[in-house]
């Protein structure tokens, strides 16, 4: 009987620490969602209609050289510009910029 009690008191409270750990993550992901909705929506309102159907290289002649060098082989003339994209990223950003990681 002395085991069974110990048993039932164990799943029990394997059981709360579940229940605890469900809620709190999903209050945390309603609170992430509230929190980055809205500042999300701006952005979306704010944005600003392409100028340019397509991209013309001649464009670049007054950014950076450095900027150049990127942009020329990837944006090819009559290219669509992109007016919006989504990203994902996984893993780390190196936040230090004496430290590797």
């Amino acid at each position: 009987m002395a085991l069974f009690s110990r048993l039932a008191c164990l799943a029990l409270g394997i059981g709360f620490f579940v229940a605890a750990a469900t809620v709190l993550a999903t209050l945390g992901a309603h609170r992430w969602a509230a929190a980055t909705d809205a500042p999300l929506a701006r952005l979306q309102t704010s944005r600003m209609p392409a100028t340019a159907a397509s991209s013309d290289a001649s464009e670049l002649g007054g950014l950076p050289a450095s900027v150049q060098r990127y942009f020329h082989p990837v944006l090819n003339d009559g290219q669509r510009i992109i007016s919006a994209a989504t990203v994902e990223h996984t893993g780390t950003f190196q936040l230090s910029l004496n430290d590797e990681q």
